[in-house]
């Protein structure tokens, strides 16, 4: 008889998109998730801070992985060059969501990955 537990696998954070979409093109589901800046003022436009897209659900060797992919305002100034922050990481947003809509099944949402702050205390001796 052969004893089976689970085992926690944690997210494997990637740096290339291209490496990303490679692995987003075998998951079962991506999720696309915007992260907004905070404004005190309830009239503000929402604006964006960063974007996470996870690919959910790849298999290797028989395993299930995720990838994730992260954009923020760095890399997309990076990738337009002569545009604001903002404007720059909105194209860039609204591209990855044009082709991620065009390979496979895309949700929006928020996937927990890391231990939560209760859990982590539970734990402390």
């Amino acid at each position: 008889m052969t004893e089976t537990s689970t085992v926690f696998i944690p997210p494997v954070q990637l740096e290339s998109f291209t490496e990303f979409m490679r692995m987003a093109r075998d998951a079962a589901v991506v999720v696309f998730s915007p992260e907004y800046l905070q404004s005190p003022f309830l009239d503000d436009e929402r604006r964006l801070r960063r974007l996470t897209v996870t690919a959910v659900g790849v298999k290797r060797k028989d395993v299930p992985l995720t990838f994730k992919y992260t954009v923020d305002h760095e890399r997309a100034v990076e990738a337009h060059q002569g545009m604001d922050p903002s404007s720059a990481l909105s194209k860039m947003v609204l591209e990855i969501r044009q082709e991620l809509e065009y390979y496979g099944n895309v949700v929006n949402g928020n996937i927990d990955s890391e231990t939560t702050l209760g859990e982590l205390l539970e734990a402390r001796p």
